[in-house]
């Protein structure tokens, strides 16, 4: 497994989890920040996770959740720290954390890794592919709203949901707007006509 892994905290637990993770089989390319500024300057390089402490030198695991969630960053942040307190771990959760490792018991550390990595990558791939579909919507509406031929949406009640302008224009109206003030049955030359093609 190969991992690019981003590591705020002191030196010495950075190592730790490192020796950690490669003891395991990870390829772990890793870089270890200990202040706000190197921290913020790494993420522009691409992790896979991002692994802290809860207190780094001049700025919590709170703040850096913060900038992950300013920067937009996809990376999960696992806290690797001994027991926080209910209170925090409930504050970190809230505020983004994927995860807790007490840094007592490292062996936890690449179960958690892995589980991390893997909700990301899917939680990507599901907005990857709403954002697909998104374009894919909208390309159709377009289409739609300059096509030539009448287009319409409507309830089986009959309320006008949606239309094209020249849907609009064929009933004699200016505007999308205009028409669908109406109940669709009054478009119809007889109720007949509407039945007929719901059934």
């Amino acid at each position: 497994m190969n991992l690019r892994v981003l590591i705020c905290g002191e030196e010495g637990d950075a190592q730790r989890c490192v020796r950690e993770l490669r003891s395991r089989g990870v390829a772990a390319a890793c870089r270890v920040t200990g202040t706000r500024a190197e921290f913020a300057q790494a993420l522009a390089e691409g992790w896979d996770v991002i692994l802290s402490g809860y207190r780094m030198r001049d700025f919590t695991v709170l703040d850096a959740l913060k900038i992950l969630k300013s920067r937009a960053v996809a990376a999960p942040l696992l806290v690797v720290a001994n027991a926080i307190g209910e209170q925090a771990a409930v504050d970190c959760m809230r505020a983004g954390a994927a995860g807790f490792v007490n840094s007592s018991d490292l062996t936890r550390l690449l179960p958690a890794v892995e589980q991390a990595v893997k909700e990301a990558q899917e939680r990507e791939a599901r907005d990857r592919a709403e954002r697909e579909r998104s374009r894919e919507m909208e390309s159709h509406r377009a289409m739609v709203q300059h096509s030539l031929a009448g287009f319409f949406r409507s309830t089986i009640s009959g309320k006008l949901l949606d239309c094209n302008h020249a849907f609009a224009s064929i009933f004699g109206f200016e505007s999308a707007a205009e028409i669908k003030a109406l109940p669709i049955t009054k478009l119809y030359r007889s109720l007949a006509d509407r039945e007929a093609l719901i059934e």
